[in-house]
């Protein structure tokens, strides 16, 4: 821990990845230096609709990025500090791809681990909640009782104007990630016979 605590503000502002890992290796440790290096990785924090992710140089939803926050996620979570904690597993569930990963094996490995850390610091056994889901425009809503027995509930076939947003409320008591998956389809497109190649066209095209 040493060599950790001797490495200069200018080296870990530099560095966005070695100043996560190294604040919750120092967090861990109980390193008379934590303050310094969370200090500086607040600074460092960077804010998406009161979502909170730290930058790589690989850009904002890059693998680089992703694990840097899971450590930063980790590192906030030796400090008790939850109001961060779930700002920063916000921001970490958003990424998630529709195929329940993030972008890379190792990247997903170390969200998984930050994201389940936060669930078992914050984890609830009994499941009570009411999830009320409204579309934008509130011509629809649908209400559904979450508990022990049907706690992982599909909510399928909910049908979103183009353009339109949903409106999710939870009441109750229980821990929970809550996952909107979206899909859509192009609607057909009708070819004009104006819009088709002419003949020539199309010797011309086999030719090239």
């Amino acid at each position: 821990m040493a060599a950790l605590e001797k490495l200069s503000d200018s080296t870990l502002r530099a560095n966005p990845y070695l100043l996560a890992i190294s604040t919750y290796a120092l967090a861990l440790s109980n390193s008379t230096n934590k303050e310094r290096f969370i200090t500086m990785l607040r600074a460092m924090k960077r804010d998406d609709g009161g979502r909170m992710y730290w930058l790589t140089s690989s850009g904002s939803t890059s693998a680089d990025t992703i694990e840097t926050t899971a450590y930063a996620l980790l590192a906030h979570l030796q400090f008790d500090d939850i109001i961060s904690s779930q700002k920063i597993v916000a921001w970490l569930t958003q990424q998630v791809r529709g195929s329940g990963n993030w972008r890379t094996t190792k990247d997903s490995a170390f969200a998984y681990q930050a994201v389940a850390a936060f669930i078992a610091r914050n984890y609830i056994p009994e499941v009570n909640l009411k999830t009320r889901i409204e579309s934008g425009d509130g011509q629809w809503v649908e209400i559904k009782d979450l508990s022990n027995q049907n706690s992982y509930k599909l909510i399928p076939g909910l049908k979103v104007p183009n353009g339109d947003k949903l409106k999710v409320t939870v009441t109750g008591i229980g821990t929970g990630i809550f996952t909107i998956n979206l899909f859509y389809k192009e609607g057909r497109r009708d070819l004009s016979l104006s819009n088709q190649p002419s003949q020539n066209q199309k010797r011309n095209h086999r030719d090239c």
